[in-house]
């Protein structure tokens, strides 16, 4: 009769095996995830949390479904005696401006006042990402034609490329404001820069109001 017992056994990166057990490489402050160090998986002490790398960023082992940063939500401030309210749409289409944020976990959206990439969400990590923006057009005393439309667009910026990764078109009223909306999931990779923006085939100058545009997004899963 042959009985093998051990007590532990100690594995490359002091993974180790105990009777009933694994135990995990400890640390106190995560590295960088690279491609190099994907599937890797340790435990945090300095907050008691498990993490595995997915080759980009850390995910946290103990949120069930999706992390919950990024995420944010952007709009303007009521206008002041003085304020312009409204900006026109240039041809070729505008980025829309943001003054302020109703919270922006992860800090990946950086307003107007920003020194570089101001109104833009730039992604953090690979995964698919939920958008929702709304922005209030001042179309009065325009003659429309049938043909007429306005886009409200998401452009992805991905290295020295930028695209527009989604867009919704209207019809527009004559003598009349109204808004224009787009939802929509779109795959990301870490680095990507996400920015709104209008655009119209309308003769003459068009505007936005500045006071009714909001413009938010989360992650809504990792890849």
């Amino acid at each position: 009769i042959s009985l093998l017992c051990f007590a532990e056994t100690a594995l490359a990166q002091s993974v180790t095996f105990r009777p009933g057990a694994l135990e995990l490489p400890t640390v106190t402050a995560l590295s960088s995830c690279t491609a190099s160090t994907k599937g890797r998986l340790v435990f945090n002490t300095t907050d008691n949390k498990m993490y595995y790398c997915n080759g980009t960023s850390w995910v946290n082992t103990e949120v069930a479904g999706p992390q919950s940063e990024p995420a944010f939500s952007a709009y303007n401030t009521p206008a002041q005696p003085g304020d312009v309210n409204y900006n026109s749409i240039d041809d070729g289409g505008s980025i829309v401006i943001f003054k302020a944020e109703s919270y922006d976990v992860g800090n990946n959206f950086n307003t107007v006042s920003a020194m570089t990439n101001s109104n833009t969400f730039v992604v953090s990590a690979n995964g698919t990402y939920h958008f929702d923006a709304s922005v209030s057009m001042n179309l009065e005393s325009k003659m429309i034609q049938n043909s007429d439309k306005v886009m409200i667009q998401l452009r992805v910026t991905s290295g020295a490329n930028t695209t527009i990764a989604a867009q919704e078109s209207y019809a527009p009223i004559a003598n009349a404001n109204f808004s224009v909306q787009i939802n929509r999931d779109l795959k990301l990779v870490a680095g990507d820069k996400v920015r709104l923006y209008v655009e119209d085939n309308i003769y003459g100058t068009v505007y936005y109001q500045l006071t009714k545009c909001f413009f938010s997004g989360h992650l809504a899963t990792n890849y």
